[in-house]
Parts: C-alpha cells; sequence; structure tokens
C-alpha cells in the first residue's frame, strides 16, 4: 500500500472515530502490529489528526 493510501485511510478512520465520539459513544480504535509492525507510529497519527 502506498504512504498517501495509507494516509487517506488513517484521515478516514480518524473522521469515522470522530464522528462516533460526537454523537456520544465511547471510541476505542485498534490497530494491529502483526503485517508491518505500523501499529504505534498509525495511532499516533490518528491521534494527532483528532486533536
Amino acid at each position: 500500500m502506498t504512504a498517501s493510501r495509507v494516509a487517506e485511510n488513517l484521515a478516514r478512520f480518524s473522521r469515522q472515530m470522530q464522528a462516533a465520539a460526537a454523537s456520544g459513544a465511547e471510541v476505542w480504535g485498534i490497530f494491529d502490529n502483526t503485517a508491518g509492525g505500523n501499529a504505534l507510529g498509525d495511532a499516533l497519527k490518528v491521534d494527532a489528526m483528532m486533536a
């Protein structure tokens, strides 16, 4: 997956989480570290997008 595609997916995930949180839902994001070891970095990127 290209870097721009990953960024697009993370941005979409961030928007979905923000929308769910805005509706009053308790929101959790679970990042799978199995394939490429990117879970922590991706989680931090999404966290920054939501700040």
